[in-house]
């Protein structure tokens, strides 16, 4: 049989939730509780007639045999909502949290994910895309009498609704230090506080919609390309 290409459909926490054909017919659905557990794991075994598919949970490799999550440094098992092995990383002492070697994202599934093993994240899809392109327009070094320079601050503005949550010199201010062209100091360190003060006023707009669609279950979509054997 000749390999499909299939499109996978993401929550905002990066799940697959489906894979669907270029008709638009869902091949397969995928349902997890909050910690990860899959609602029909006989889908990810290899000897389903259905498409083949390794990615799951939060986008991390899932292994049916073992039903462990691989999150990079280290296994994550779902059912119990723990990792398998301790962290290496020893956490902070002012964050009793973190000094459980053990716990997935500080028992708090519904915002964050843990890609590495090491630590949590707090960003969702759309976050996590704003940063590349804020990262991408920083590594750029345009001029700012390049038209790029406008182009990419446009298009960033309009794309995330800054206007929604931020005024015209706010964000002027602060694309500025992270493009290296504001007329106050320039450097690295403000560059990176710039682009996380962007990040963090996208979410907290968006906040109280992702926590209210996660726990509903209508989670929003991403989309991302993949071939499939069956």
């Amino acid at each position: 049989m000749q390999p499909k290409t299939l499109w996978y459909i993401q929550d905002a926490l990066g799940s697959t939730l489906g894979l669907v054909e270029k008709d638009g017919r869902v091949s397969s659905r995928y349902h997890y509780d909050e910690f990860g557990v899959p609602q029909d794991a006989k889908k990810f075994d290899l000897n389903w007639p259905g498409p083949d598919n390794l990615f799951g949970y939060t986008g991390l490799g899932y292994d049916f045999t073992s039903s462990n999550t691989y999150a990079g440094a280290r296994y994550y098992k779902p059912e119990i909502g723990r990792f398998v092995s301790e962290d290496t990383y020893k956490g902070q002492i002012d964050d009793p949290q973190t000094l459980n070697l053990y716990t997935y994202v500080e028992n708090n599934p519904l915002l964050y994910t843990d890609p590495s093993g090491h630590t949590k994240e707090w960003e969702t899809y759309e976050v996590h895309e704003l940063r590349g392109l804020l990262n991408d327009v920083r590594a750029k070094n345009y001029s700012k009498f390049d038209k790029y320079f406008q182009a990419a601050k446009d298009v960033i503005w309009n794309r995330y609704n800054f206007a929604s949550f931020m005024t015209t010199n706010q964000y002027n201010y602060l694309y500025g230090l992270l493009t290296g062209t504001s007329p106050y100091k320039n450097s690295a360190g403000n560059a990176d506080w710039a682009r996380e003060q962007l990040i963090s006023a996208f979410y907290k707009s968006k906040e109280v919609k992702y926590i209210a669609l996660l726990a509903l279950g209508m989670r929003s979509l991403s989309w991302r390309e993949s071939r499939c054997q069956k």
